[in-house]
């Protein structure tokens, strides 16, 4: 069915551009000379009733006839749409399952851990406001809850994220903006690390503090995605020593801290034994807690706040 519609857009495409170009071709004259007339077509096929291409360039075809290289129905031409579309429905059907962009057989690990030190590679996807569970605009689900939908708080007026990157300032009204964020779950811990250090490469101060701050586990597919990272490319490291070795950032000390707000020695553990190093990551389970942890970390020489 895929090359049948392939060839159709195509036909579409070579009446409605070429033949209507200048001098424009009757649909006669651009059948005979940019189209092939096909015996039988239909779905089933593959094919319409005119396959229509450039005839101009030729290459060869795996059987080693020459044939044109824009046409859809060689041998070399239907190898490689199987293989696209057979890329498409895995990415269709991994989007089903795991619900985020961001998933383990999307992510090249490691050109992100050589870019994530500057921000050429981020990009900003535009979101249409839709409703929450609008398959038709937000194929990846959960990933999509924080900018908000149109269920939530009224019209399109109201539209508005529910949680945002706050860049580093001395601006106290800035950072009270956390207060006002209204984040819809879907955890996904090593994502918000990765997209904090090119934040962090701009700071001026020597001692570079990262503080990963979570109330429970990872969700599914992102748990893995996390569990890759520190595991097998030893994210954290290459945070700290990425940093330490770019001399414009003045810097001569990363440190990586952990915070589980829930009483889980098994997730303390994790990140402990995978990315802060001993002493680096602890429970705080109420507000006062986390206060004097987080002042303990900053003013920390050697490393002594484990739980």
């Amino acid at each position: 069915d895929q090359t049948y519609y392939i060839d159709e857009f195509r036909r579409k495409y070579y009446l409605e551009r070429v033949g209507k170009s200048r001098p424009a071709l009757s649909v006669d004259v651009l059948n005979k000379q940019w189209c092939r007339k096909n015996d039988v077509w239909g779905t089933n096929v593959g094919q319409t009733q005119y396959s229509c291409f450039d005839h101009r360039f030729k290459i060869s075809d795996l059987d080693g006839s020459l044939v044109a290289k824009d046409d859809i129905h060689t041998q070399r031409a239907q190898r490689i749409i199987e293989q696209q579309y057979a890329m498409a429905l895995k990415v269709r059907e991994r989007q089903r399952t795991t619900l985020t962009i961001e998933h383990d057989d999307a992510i090249d690990y490691e050109a992100t851990l050589n870019q994530m030190f500057g921000e050429e590679a981020i990009i900003t996807f535009p979101m249409l406001w839709a409703e929450r569970e609008d398959y038709s605009y937000r194929v990846y689900n959960k990933m999509c809850h924080n900018t908000g939908w149109w269920g939530k708080d009224g019209q399109l007026t109201d539209a508005r994220l529910y949680s945002w990157l706050i860049e580093l300032t001395n601006n106290a009204n800035e950072l009270h903006q956390f207060q006002d964020m209204q984040p819809q779950g879907w955890t996904s811990t090593a994502s918000g690390l990765v997209r904090s250090v090119p934040v962090m490469m701009k700071g001026t101060n020597p001692r570079k503090i990262f503080v990963v701050m979570s109330d429970g586990d990872d969700s599914s597919f992102p748990a893995k995605v996390t569990d890759r990272y520190l595991k097998q490319y030893n994210l954290c490291e290459k945070i700290r020593s990425g940093i330490l070795e770019r001399s414009q950032t003045h810097t001569d000390r990363v440190d990586i801290y952990y915070v589980s707000t829930t009483n889980s020695s098994k997730r303390v553990n994790y990140w402990k034994d995978y990315c802060t190093g001993q002493g680096n990551a602890a429970k705080a389970v109420n507000r006062q807690e986390i206060v004097s942890l987080i002042k303990g970390y900053l003013s920390d020489e050697i490393g002594n706040f484990s739980q």
